[in-house]
């Protein structure tokens, strides 16, 4: 079984029960991705915040749908495609083979329940029927975004019951998951650690990354040879 069409039904489970329900829609109140402040500036220390969340999240979405971030960043800035429709139009494309452009398109004049009705026959992997289940059950566009993101989640980070947990407590938005996972794989320390620094300490993202010895242009590049796992 595809390990990106069918992550882990448990975990998966797991992780929709533990995620903040706006988790996804977080950060993508717009499609503007003009972002003048794109390094760690000390006397403006969260100005790059925005920047490095976006493109982290931007690079796994290219890194697990197999396209490129400029291609994504023209989409949402060139085309204005929502970032809940960009999502589900890169996963369905994946799973039924066709196009992605083919699908915004139907996209503009039908809903994804009409859009996948006559598709379901091409939904062959668990996960996928799965997820066609809860389409047709009149889920909104950014619940199936949402649900989307939490099985790239589930799948590319392996979080523990006890990471879980600690997003849950913390309320923890999909974006800000995905950025402390990145930075605890590369750098080995612990999520609760490194969360801490900025809920706990005040300090931002974009610092906390350049305490590690990075930009914020060069986290999302951690993603790019899929194997990220968070402790």
């Amino acid at each position: 079984m595809n390990r990106h069409i069918a992550p882990c039904f448990a975990i998966t489970l797991l992780v929709l029960t533990a995620l903040p329900q706006t988790a996804f829609s977080v950060g993508e109140t717009t499609n503007c991705h003009c972002f003048r402040n794109r390094t760690f500036n000390q006397a403006d220390r969260f100005a790059s915040d925005d920047y490095l969340l976006t493109t982290t999240f931007n690079s796994l979405l290219a890194s697990e749908f197999d396209i490129s971030k400029r291609q994504i960043i023209m989409m949402k800035m060139g085309e204005g495609v929502a970032g809940d429709d960009l999502v589900t139009a890169l996963y369905l494309s994946r799973s039924t083979g066709l196009e992605v452009a083919q699908l915004l398109a139907m996209k503009k004049k039908q809903s994804w329940q009409e859009i996948i009705t006559p598709l379901q026959g091409k939904a062959e992997a668990p996960e996928t029927r799965k997820l066609f289940d809860f389409i047709l059950s009149g889920s909104s566009d950014q619940q199936i975004a949402e649900q989307i993101i939490t099985g790239i989640i589930t799948t590319r980070f392996s979080p523990s019951p006890e990471s879980l947990q600690f997003f849950s407590r913390n309320d923890m938005n999909a974006r800000e998951i995905i950025l402390a996972s990145v930075l605890a794989d590369h750098t080995g320390a612990a999520v609760p650690a490194i969360v801490g620094q900025y809920r706990q300490k005040g300090l931002s993202w974009s610092e906390i990354a350049h305490n590690f010895g990075l930009e914020p242009s060069e986290v999302g590049k951690l993603l790019e040879n899929g194997k990220s796992k968070a402790k």
